[in-house]
């Protein structure tokens, strides 16, 4: 973080997200956390012209109307999304773990407990001070590590191990094992035991009280569909086109001059239409403009 405790990370997910955010340190606990306000409190003046509804605006807006009414009739005629949203993967911070255990390939035990004694290569547990941990077995013939290591569990770290190791094992898709010192800015992690559940969402366990954890709205993945009328075939469909909104794509690249050009075609309604284009320069710098252009029949 900075100066003043902020930070940030990029989210490529879409839809309602299960944000966990969980201090490395077992010594931290007396800290806050708050999500900033995703919606923009101030907006510039005469970015947008206001919005007036009266009676001589009523034609277009019966005319908005029936055409929602008609797209929800016939959605499921329609075709896939024409905006591929961007595929996010995410991706474990460790990157290839040296083994990996799916227990899908062995025979059903009943407890994670089970599983670390009887399947997993190079860890077992250890009760010290009526503290359980688990130890891990270096990669390199230098014997065990002294420290415990990283565990994690659907990606947080976890310290109640007795916790985790009540888990079902059915539960369970899979073990990482990262026989390796790990190490991220000034930390360093005596390897890593990651157990990934099947739902993926820590659900079948209790949060330790130094968890952060929030539901967060992100971006909302709605469909969007343009029709395409390149053939005679396809303009002789019969299901009728009364979009509002042409085309929008949020993923344009200019080139190298600046330029960048999107095809899309007008729909069944003629009248007067807005392009407005915005976005941000090479150096972050934030632009908008607008054009208009006239859909008339032939």
């Amino acid at each position: 973080s900075d100066a003043d405790g902020r930070f940030n990370f990029f989210i490529g997910e879409k839809g309602v997200l299960n944000v966990v955010i969980s201090p490395v340190s077992e010594s931290i606990t007396d800290y806050y956390v708050e999500l900033t306000d995703p919606f923009e409190l101030s907006v510039p003046e005469n970015l947008y012209s206001p919005v007036y509804i009266d009676t001589a605006k009523l034609e277009e807006l019966n005319e908005a109307i029936i055409g929602m009414q008609i797209r929800n009739i016939y959605d499921p005629y329609l075709g896939p999304d024409s905006v591929a949203p961007e595929q996010y993967v995410v991706n474990n911070f460790y990157g290839e773990p040296d083994n990996t255990v799916y227990l899908s390939d062995y025979i059903e035990l009943t407890t994670l407990r089970e599983v670390v004694k009887e399947i997993v290569p190079g860890v077992w547990t250890q009760r010290r001070n009526k503290q359980l941990s688990l130890k891990l077995l270096n990669k390199y013939p230098t014997g065990a590590f002294y420290k415990s290591p990283m565990v994690l569990f659907d990606g947080v770290p976890v310290r109640d191990i007795d916790e985790v190791l009540h888990v079902r094992a059915s539960e369970i898709e899979r073990i990482d094992i990262f026989n390796t010192r790990y190490f991220v800015s000034d930390i360093i992690m005596e390897g890593i035991v990651h157990f990934i559940s099947k739902k993926g969402d820590m659900s079948m366990m209790e949060y330790d009280k130094s968890i952060f954890r929030q539901l967060y709205n992100s971006v909302d993945n709605s469909k969007l569909y343009y029709p395409e009328y390149s053939t005679a075939e396809l303009k002789a469909g019969r299901i009728p086109d009364y979009r509002n909104t042409l085309y929008w794509d949020p993923f344009i690249t200019a080139n190298g001059s600046g330029e960048a050009v999107v095809d899309f075609y007008t729909a069944d309604e003629e009248g007067d239409y807005t392009v407005i284009v915005e976005g941000f320069s090479k150096d972050g710098l934030y632009f908008r403009d607008t054009a208009g252009f006239k859909v008339t029949r032939r």
